[in-house]
């Protein structure tokens, strides 16, 4: 731990993204901006570390091979994410050369979505060997590139988190999680439900996977043994209600970066829910139930990050 006594992770970057102009796909969200947008990107990473960030996350959440295919970018997959590391890399040097800054390598198990709306396209979901040999080579370009840590994004379920934890596992980097959860009508924490959160993109031809509860997920995962256990792209109600879950079943570090905002599909544009000052509200909260790893995801900004540091320092 540094002085704080805790890390601070950075905020959104995809969302970032599009509000400075670049390049967001609705198939393949923010991967294709590492090659059209590298110096928006690159200064992205540069606020938050001029803010005070003690982690920076690299602009490869939707950067896996199946993903890029459904934007016909399949055959750039090495150079996507090798031009992401590098861009985080870059910042470092820029704006904080001496200090001893992270550099999270981001993978999830996101999948290729389809046009104009908010679910997976059924023709880029890839069988079980194909899935788990994509999830391997990215693993292995971002170590290679010079990641220190994997966090892996929205881990919603079991089945395809599992596979991208095994292959990280072996990698040897220390691996956070970020499970994503929702509410169900009933009340019970669950694993992401796009029906649920994204219900204004849904349409009859979306087929609803399994979805399983938080504590099912919760052990699942907790059999692989990660560094850190942390809930992200939710709510700030579930938010709240996860970080209260592992407060009681986890004993090691706990992160929390939430979603706050409200996203259109078929518009590619969003709207901020909360301020910064409300956000550091919440996160005060949050640290005092033992959250130690904080940040932000989609809609947050370095405003949101920065009144988080005043808070802390």
């Amino acid at each position: 731990m540094n002085k704080r006594q805790c890390l601070v992770l950075d905020g959104a970057t995809g969302t970032e993204i599009s509000r400075l102009g670049g390049k967001i796909d609705n198939i393949s969200w923010s991967a294709i901006a590492n090659k059209t947008h590298p110096a928006i990107v690159r200064s992205i990473h540069e606020k938050y570390l001029e803010i005070g960030v003690d982690v920076i996350t690299t602009n490869t959440f939707s950067s896996c091979r199946h993903v890029l295919e459904g934007s016909g970018l399949g055959n750039e997959t090495k150079t996507i994410n090798q031009n992401a590391v590098r861009l985080a890399k870059e910042a470092c040097f820029n704006v904080a050369p001496s200090k001893n800054i992270l550099i999270a390598g981001s993978m999830s198990n996101t999948l290729a979505w389809k046009k104009g709306k908010g679910y997976p396209d059924p023709d880029f979901i890839p069988d079980i060997n194909t899935e788990i040999n994509n999830y391997r080579e990215m693993a292995d370009i971002l170590a290679d590139s010079g990641v220190d840590i994997f966090i892996l994004e929205m881990m919603l379920d079991i089945e395809h988190s599992c596979r991208l934890l095994e292959v990280v596992k072996e990698i040897g980097l220390p691996v956070w999680v970020g499970l994503s959860c929702s509410e169900s009508l009933y009340g019970e924490i669950i694993g992401y439900d796009l029906s649920i959160e994204r219900k204004q993109s849904i349409d009859e031809g979306y087929r609803k996977p399994e979805i399983k509860k938080l504590d099912d997920i919760y052990n699942a995962l907790k059999s692989f043994n990660p560094d850190v256990f942390g809930i992200m792209h939710s709510n700030i109600h579930v938010t709240y209600k996860v970080i209260k879950y592992l407060s009681i079943h986890w004993s090691n570090q706990i992160m929390a970066y939430p979603e706050i905002i409200d996203y259109d599909y078929s518009k590619h544009n969003h709207n901020t829910l909360v301020t910064p000052e409300q956000f550091s509200s919440v996160c005060n909260d949050w640290l005092k139930m033992g959250v130690n790893i904080i940040g932000g995801c989609c809609g947050t900004t370095p405003d949101h990050i920065k009144k988080i540091i005043d808070l802390i320092d």
